[in-house]
């Protein structure tokens, strides 16, 4: 069988084999490619670059991977003669806290062959990585990129090999608290497989994962839950119930709900986090009846009414599905809330500067702000597209007429970095100034104004930029703690 060794090196563990000038790394993997390969859970992969060998084709493989113990690679350095007893300590030392995994991923099998000569040769590709990165991958492939077919989902889920994986992922985490357990529900978040689901529309793949693959449906094998609908995920501890409320998915809501009375749960008291203070605890929360009514999601709202013993609404519709508000989200705008609540929105006409953005704000500052706590207030640019810089006199304008709020820049494009080194200065300046106030005057409490820039400066201009930032940089990180109101710039 011919050998070749490709080897992607990950933290300290083969670190610490791949920076020594004494070790020749290809011969220590190698020795442990052979109980890889019998002990290993197998699965099926798609190579994602060709077969090393005769035929340059990307074939199914055969991919192998097992955990390696502190043992297996003490052993692989005795067997092949690099051993020491420093080497050993090392060794001890970096693998007690970090979980390595070697992986074999064997091509040109006769199984995959395409029709024709079947001469290639057996290659063995093998590296070793920490966690379980590859077998996420695994789960992103069959799983995420397949979620709207839920055959294909089944069909995975059904496959020994994958349940083998699943079940070994399951066993890795601790399994005495729910925070600490390891389940591929819980993957990406709040765009988890049921969340994703949700927020898809995907509804025959919804029902699905709540027939067959939740933890009341799967208690002898926990590791095939792919769907916790009371779980809260994300800052927002939002369900799926929220989820499904927010996004406007009454057809997604509806299966929820038949899904919780079949087991009994009462979902009355499921509370997302719409508040916090400003130490991040969180202040207030709704239920999804509440949400339903806040979003003006009024389908949902009567899907969810005789469960909380309210009346359902006439002419329900929903205003606001997630189409709509990711439509929304990408219009350049400038906007203002305070603790959540909106307060003011002002769509930018296609031709907007930076004199119509604090003109925005002054008129924002007229008409709607008397009754709110300044220190409160949000002010957030949102997709705009500047096509000249901010002057330094304009930066001073836009800070002074966002004093004591919070300003904010999301998705926004400024023409080139000096933008942001006029805000930056102005900053400074502000900072420097004498007071005994929580915050200079003319000072937002919060600037947070990254962006792209549409050009790049000359490499002179960019050199000048940047030693001017460094320069700014020091005096800002030895003068903005004075300031117990100041809570940063970005």
């Amino acid at each position: 069988m011919a050998s070749t060794t490709h080897t992607t090196w990950t933290n300290q563990t083969v670190d610490l084999l791949k920076t020594n000038l004494h070790i020749d790394c290809k011969p220590v993997l190698k020795q442990l490619i052979p109980d890889t390969l019998e002990k290993g859970i197998r699965l099926v992969s798609l190579q994602t670059k060709p077969t090393e060998g005769s035929r340059h084709l990307r074939l199914d493989a055969w991919y192998y991977i097992r955990r390696v113990s502190v043992e297996d690679v003490l052993r692989a350095l005795r067997d092949t003669g690099f051993w020491t007893q420093w080497l050993q300590k090392e060794v001890e030392r970096v693998m007690e806290t970090q979980k390595v995994y070697h992986v074999v991923v064997r091509g040109n099998d006769p199984k995959f062959m395409p029709l024709g000569i079947r001469d290639g040769q057996d290659v063995v590709t093998d590296y070793i990585v920490e966690g379980f990165e590859a077998i996420l991958e695994e789960v992103d492939k069959y799983l995420f990129e397949e979620l709207s077919d839920p055959a294909s989902v089944r069909l995975a889920m059904a496959d020994h090999s994958f349940d083998q994986m699943l079940r070994a992922y399951y066993l890795n985490g601790k399994q005495d608290k729910d925070a600490t357990l390891h389940l591929v529900g819980r993957l990406r978040g709040g765009s988890n497989l049921l969340h994703t689901c949700i927020k898809e529309g995907y509804v025959e793949t919804l029902r699905l994962l709540l027939d067959e693959f939740t933890i009341e449906s799967q208690s002898l094998a926990p590791w095939r839950a792919l769907a916790e609908p009371l779980r809260p995920v994300g800052q927002f501890k939002v369900s799926a119930f929220h989820r499904a409320v927010f996004d406007g998915r009454p057809e997604c809501l509806q299966e929820l709900v038949l899904w919780a009375l079949r087991h009994g749960h009462d979902i009355k008291e499921l509370r997302n986090v719409e508040e916090r203070n400003d130490y991040a605890a969180p202040t207030k929360g709704l239920t999804c009846l509440e949400l339903a009514e806040q979003s003006k999601n009024m389908l949902c709202y009567n899907i969810l009414a005789p469960l909380f013993g309210v009346l359902a609404k006439e002419g329900a519709t929903d205003v606001n599905p997630r189409e709509v508000r990711v439509e929304q989200r990408a219009l350049p705008r400038v906007e203002a809330e305070s603790q959540g609540t909106p307060l003011f929105v002002c769509l930018a006409d296609e031709k907007h500067d930076w004199a119509w953005v604090i003109e925005v704000i002054k008129s924002f500052k007229k008409e709607k702000m008397q009754s709110f706590d300044s220190s409160q207030i949000v002010i957030r640019l949102e997709n705009l597209i500047l096509e000249e810089d901010a002057t330094e006199v304009q930066a001073e304008e836009l800070l002074a007429e966002t004093a004591d709020m919070h300003l904010e820049a999301n998705a926004c494009t400024w023409k080139t970095d000096r933008t942001n080194l006029n805000f930056f200065k102005v900053v400074v300046d502000r900072l420097s100034t004498p007071s005994t106030d929580h915050l200079p005057a003319l000072l937002p409490r919060k600037v947070q104004i990254p962006s792209v820039a549409a050009e790049d400066l000359s490499a002179t201009e960019e050199e000048d930029v940047d030693l001017e930032v460094g320069q700014l940089f020091l005096q800002y990180v030895a003068i903005c703690g004075r300031w117990l109101g100041f809570v940063g710039a970005h």
